[in-house]
């Protein structure tokens, strides 16, 4: 069950960070959009705000492994978001007003989850 909520995690975050494109989308030689075409599929913003708040649960999960995904899913996502606005807008740290706080909490808490919360 853990093996699949890791491996459900990280591919989450293959998809958030390389989001798929529309069909029939021209590229150039190194799959990049052609000028004047339409970019990377947007995620909607309730999806955005389900996926971070579960991301940041999934930090204080009993499993390592789920907690390993899960942040790797985070520092992606924060990182992508630099170079991917359009799409990735919602995982930039400064729209993602909850995370810095919470990693916070979390580095306070040390390994006692249950004073961890998620806003």
């Amino acid at each position: 069950c853990n093996t699949l909520r890791q491996m459900a995690g990280l591919l989450l975050k293959n998809a958030l960070v390389s989001p798929p494109l529309p069909q029939n989308t021209p590229l150039d030689a190194l799959g990049r959009v052609l000028p004047g075409h339409l970019s990377r599929m947007e995620l909607p913003p309730h999806y955005a705000l389900e996926i971070k708040h579960g991301l940041l649960t999934c930090i204080t999960d009993r499993e390592a492994s789920v907690r390993n995904a899960a942040s790797t899913a985070i520092a992606r996502c924060c990182t992508s978001a630099v170079h991917l606005e359009k799409s990735m807008g919602a995982f930039s740290v400064k729209n993602w007003g909850e995370l810095v706080p919470f990693i916070l909490q979390c580095v306070v808490a040390g390994n006692n989850a249950a004073a961890v919360s998620v806003a």
